[in-house]
């Protein structure tokens, strides 16, 4: 059965945690922070203002599922105790619900995501449990697989040719710029142009619709 993120949670108790003693996920896709990075003074802000507003989650084992970055800013402003919810999950399912959790939240790494989902794959895990759609998981797959080869090459120095299989880069040019999109991006921004397309008709104006909703961007 699928599990919604406020679902997952009515399954967690809240505890007190010294944070020496919270274990960073080492398969976390989302970017660690620099103290020179926007996100990374905006959580400082708001937590310098508000305090601790929202609970970071964690395994019964202490791994962080939910909140890295929160918590290394606690670190940096040298708390010593958090609240946290914490759950009593299987390793599988906790990396499924870190993906869940940030699927929810913005950017990440997608290489991580991809190797996350190859070995959620290798133990039957339901992708539905991610958050991320079919679609997503075959697109994200597909590159982390073309990553993976890539990589395995240059470390082999022999040159092979590419299967007609390959998924090709996909580029959109703006003026004498050429940008490349991965299988991801290509997928994610044909699923908005449909989405926009449904809700007025015609894709004019895409353009200055998806400028004023940055938090669509993947």
């Amino acid at each position: 059965m699928t599990l919604t993120l406020d679902e997952l949670l009515t399954q967690a108790v809240t505890v007190t945690v010294p944070i020496k003693k919270l274990k960073m996920a080492a398969y976390n896709p989302r970017k660690k922070l620099k103290p020179s990075d926007p996100e990374y003074q905006n959580i400082l802000k708001s937590v310098t203002t508000y305090g601790i507003v929202e609970d970071v989650v964690i395994n019964s084992d202490l791994t962080i599922i939910n909140g890295h970055q929160r918590v290394q800013i606690y670190k940096d402003l040298g708390l010593e105790s958090i609240p946290c919810k914490q759950l009593d999950l299987d390793k599988n399912m906790e990396r499924a619900a870190n993906l869940m959790f940030n699927k929810a939240q913005g950017v990440f790494d997608y290489d991580k995501v991809g190797e996350t989902l190859a070995e959620l794959m290798e133990n039957d895990i339901d992708f539905s449990l991610t958050g991320f759609s079919d679609e997503e998981c075959t697109a994200l797959l597909a590159d982390y697989d073309s990553n993976t080869n890539a990589l395995a090459e240059d470390e082999e120095g022999e040159e092979e040719e590419i299967p007609e299989t390959t998924i090709k880069t996909i580029y959109v040019s703006i003026g004498k710029d050429k940008i490349p999109l991965s299988g991801f991006e290509r997928e994610w921004l044909i699923n908005l142009i449909e989405e926009y397309v449904d809700v007025h008709d015609s894709p004019v104006g895409f353009v200055e619709w998806l400028s004023n909703n940055v938090n669509h961007r993947p």
